[in-house]
């Protein structure tokens, strides 16, 4: 490829054994791409999820996506 992959990947502030953010750093070295880290904390996903919503509103959106989100987010939107 003429240019390198850009590799995203969110996590939390605390460190678990499922974390994969480790192994997408190191994939990604391999295959000499960019890697961007993301941590969020847990008071914070609710407004993301919020956004998450929003940008999935497109004309073949599917209908259960917005439901579950909705679960997620006290007081609906």
């Amino acid at each position: 490829m003429d240019r390198s992959i850009s590799v995203f990947s969110v996590g939390y502030p605390i460190l678990t054994e499922d974390d994969e953010r480790k192994y997408a750093c190191r994939m990604t070295q391999e295959v000499g791409g960019e890697f961007h880290s993301v941590t969020i904390a847990s008071k914070e996903v609710p407004e993301l999820l919020r956004d998450v919503n929003w940008h999935l509103d497109e004309p073949r959106a599917h209908s259960i996506q917005a439901r579950k989100i909705n679960i997620f987010i006290p007081n609906g939107f």
